[in-house]
C-alpha cells in the first residue's frame, strides 16, 4: 500500500512538473537587410554616397581606408579576400540589397570584382552577431545598398582619371527621378599595365595587367502609396594576369564574370509590411595556367535563383 501511494505521488508530481514547464516563445522574424530592429545593440558603420561617388576604387581598397579592414591580396588589382577578426573570407557575409552574393564556387567574395562607387551606401557590421543575416557570417557582414528616391532629381556625373603604370579609368553616372519613377544607371572601365618594380630588387611585375568593366542600374516605380516595384542589376567583367611573387614568376591569367538581377515588390500597409524578392545570380571564371596556352585551363560557373 505504501509503495502504491508513493507511486501515485510521484506520477502526480511528474505530470504537474511537465505542465508547469511549458513556455511560449516569442516569434522569430527573419530579415534580409540591416534593419535597426535586427541591429539593436550592435554598431553598424555606414559609408555614405558622399564618399562613394567621388572616388574610383575597388570595394576592397575603399573598405581598407574607410573601415580599417584587413585584406589579403597579391598586388594591385589581384584577387582580394577579407579577414575580419581573425576569420577567413568565407566567414564574412557579403550582401547586395539584402541578398547574399558570396560565391557558390568558393564561398567567398573577391573584393576587387566590385566597384565601390557603383552603390549608394555601404553598411558594415563586425562580429559574430552577423550570423543573424545568414549561415557562417561569424566574422561580420557587409551590405551593398542601392537606394530609390521618389522626388524630382536630375543628375549626371563623370569621373575620369589616370595614374602610374598606364592606369586609366572612367565612370559615368546618370540619375533621373520623379514622384512616381526613379532611374540610376552607371557604367565604367579601368585598365592598367600594372608593371611596377619590386623594391630593392631587379624584378618587375611583368604579369600584372588587368582590365575591368562594370554596369549597374537601379529602377523604381511607385504603383501607389502602398505598393512599390524596384529592379536592380549589377554586371562586372574582369580579366587580369596574376602577379608573380619575389621567388616565383607567373604566367597565369584569370577571367571573371558576374551577373546579378533583383526584383523587389514592397507593400507598406497600415497594419503590416511585406517585401517579396526574386533574385538571379550568375558567376563564371576561366583560369589559364599559362596565358599563352589557352587549352591549359580550368573553368567553372554557377547559377542561383
Amino acid at each position: 500500500m505504501r509503495r502504491l501511494l508513493l507511486l501515485f505521488i510521484f506520477a502526480f508530481g511528474a505530470v504537474y512538473a511537465q505542465s508547469d514547464s511549458i513556455n511560449k516563445l516569442d516569434e522569430i522574424i527573419l530579415r534580409g537587410n540591416f534593419s535597426p530592429v535586427m541591429n539593436s545593440g550592435f554598431e553598424v558603420k555606414v559609408i555614405p554616397d558622399s564618399i562613394l561617388r567621388n572616388s574610383y576604387e575597388s570595394l576592397g581598397d575603399l573598405l581598407q581606408k574607410q573601415a580599417n579592414f584587413y585584406f589579403k591580396q597579391n598586388g594591385s588589382g589581384m584577387v582580394s579576400s577579407i579577414s575580419l577578426r581573425g576569420t577567413s573570407a568565407s566567414q564574412t557575409g557579403v550582401y547586395w540589397n539584402g541578398i547574399g552574393i558570396n560565391s557558390a564556387l568558393n564561398g567567398q567574395t573577391d573584393f576587387n570584382t566590385l566597384q565601390a562607387n557603383s552603390f549608394d551606401k555601404l553598411e558594415v557590421r563586425k562580429g559574430g552577431g552577423s550570423v543573424l543575416f545568414g549561415n557562417g557570417s561569424i566574422g561580420g557582414a557587409i551590405n551593398l545598398k542601392d537606394e530609390v528616391h521618389f522626388n524630382t532629381i536630375r543628375q549626371a556625373q563623370a569621373l575620369l582619371g589616370l595614374a602610374s603604370f598606364d592606369t586609366y579609368f572612367t565612370q559615368l553616372t546618370g540619375i533621373w527621378g520623379s514622384d512616381k519613377f526613379y532611374a540610376k544607371i552607371s557604367g565604367g572601365a579601368q585598365t592598367s599595365e600594372n608593371d611596377y618594380p619590386y623594391q630593392n630588387t631587379d624584378l618587375k611585375n611583368d604579369n600584372g595587367a588587368f582590365v575591368n568593366y562594370n554596369m549597374n542600374a537601379t529602377l523604381g516605380y511607385k504603383i501607389n502609396e502602398s505598393h512599390t516595384l524596384r529592379f536592380n542589376t549589377s554586371i562586372f567583367d574582369n580579366s587580369r594576369e596574376l602577379s608573380r611573387t619575389l621567388s616565383t614568376e607567373s604566367k597565369a591569367k584569370l577571367e571573371n564574370s558576374d551577373r546579378r538581377f533583383l526584383l523587389d515588390w514592397t507593400y507598406l500597409g497600415s497594419r503590416y509590411t511585406s517585401s517579396v524578392k526574386v533574385a538571379f545570380l550568375h558567376e563564371d571564371f576561366r583560369y589559364l595556367f599559362d596565358k599563352k596556352v589557352p587549352a591549359n585551363e580550368s573553368i567553372g560557373s554557377s547559377d542561383r535563383l
